[in-house]
């Protein structure tokens, strides 16, 4: 008697396109599969897609950290081939560890918040990579690093196209004692319980106090208004801005993986921000000034803080409000000619 697996190795061939461009996602590769094995439960036929595409002698491919199946050509269908067996499985290894991670709800929901708050509100954003922090005594960096860092110039101007630095407000601002920026910290989460919502409020506490703004940001909506009321209360206590997205787990599911989010163009993005209904649940008030003591220590433990200050002065001194992204690969460039 024929598996699930053997049918699906038998029918995806004729279903799956040539090209990983063509890739069709997980939902409608499953209704496609469904119309031949009728008597399959898609929950089934999709938990063998996850296994399938990281065998590399399955029929079924997905190139990691991207959107939607393909067929696996087979003169390709070992791309190890040369490397000894340790190196070959580390490879497979790290590609599906990228694979999975990038379909997970908090990954995807991370890309989401990013893009949003760069294409609605003109926050410049920064991920902060918690595998990068020193590896130190067990639980002492813990509740240390926030999600994504969302950088707010006040001194920014349009010009064109471009966001420039208006050397005019700077200099203001330089002469009255003010910082021409805010930085806002970001705990990221999917979704907030009565059995976690105090343990994920207090680590957005921990991780947030250098900055100018803590904020706890929500992908699914809280309905309960007791867990509401209770966030809106701790919030109000430790002065952090609490903010629901409206989504469901299904959709973000039905979403795209994070990386292929980050890649989507604004109008691609925009089908994901008509499913976003904001929702503030407390706006916390802003400190006066940066913890640089703090900001200090989070330097030697994580590399990333070391980046988003020399991303800073780039922009002062070249007077324009690059993206994260772009300053990293001018660094590149510039290191290459020096």
């Amino acid at each position: 008697m024929k598996t699930l697996r053997d049918k699906l190795e038998e029918i995806l061939p004729n279903i799956l396109p040539d090209n990983p461009d063509d890739a069709i996602n997980g939902p409608e590769l499953a209704t496609k599969v469904l119309e031949k094995l009728p008597d399959e439960k898609e929950t089934s036929v999709r938990q063998y897609f996850s296994v399938m595409h990281t065998d590399s002698t399955s029929v079924l491919a997905k190139i990691p950290g991207r959107h939607g199946y393909y067929k696996r050509p087979k003169l390709l269908a070992d791309q190890t081939v040369g490397l000894t067996s340790k190196q070959a499985k580390k490879i497979e290894e790290a590609e599906e560890a990228a694979s999975k991670r990038d379909e997970q709800r908090e990954e995807k929901f991370r890309s989401i918040f990013m893009r949003y708050n760069e294409l609605t509100s003109g926050l410049y954003s920064m991920n902060v990579e918690h595998t990068k922090g020193k590896k130190d005594e067990k639980g002492l960096n813990k509740w240390k690093y926030p999600d994504v860092i969302l950088l707010n110039w006040e001194v920014g101007e349009l010009l064109g196209d471009e966001y420039k630095i208006s050397n005019t407000m700077l200099e203001v601002r330089k002469s009255l004692g003010e910082q021409p920026f805010r930085l806002i910290s970001n705990e990221l989460k999917s979704e907030l319980r009565f059995t976690n919502f105090r343990e994920n409020f207090f680590q957005c506490v921990s991780n947030s106090k250098w900055s100018h703004i803590a904020q706890l940001s929500i992908a699914i909506d809280i309905t309960d208004s007791k867990l509401i009321e209770e966030l809106s209360r701790l919030g109000k206590s430790y002065d952090v801005s609490i903010t629901t997205y409206g989504l469901t787990g299904d959709k973000i599911d039905n979403f795209p993986d994070a990386n292929q989010i980050l890649k989507m163009s604004e109008q691609e993005f925009d089908t994901i921000t008509k499913e976003i209904k904001i929702n503030f649940i407390n706006t916390g008030r802003e400190r006066e000034s940066l913890d640089w003591e703090h900001i200090k220590d989070l330097k030697i433990q994580n590399p990333d803080f070391n980046h988003l200050f020399d991303w800073i002065s780039k922009c002062l001194s070249a007077g324009k409000a690059y993206k994260f992204q772009d300053f990293i690969n001018l660094m590149k460039i510039e290191r290459n000619y020096s």
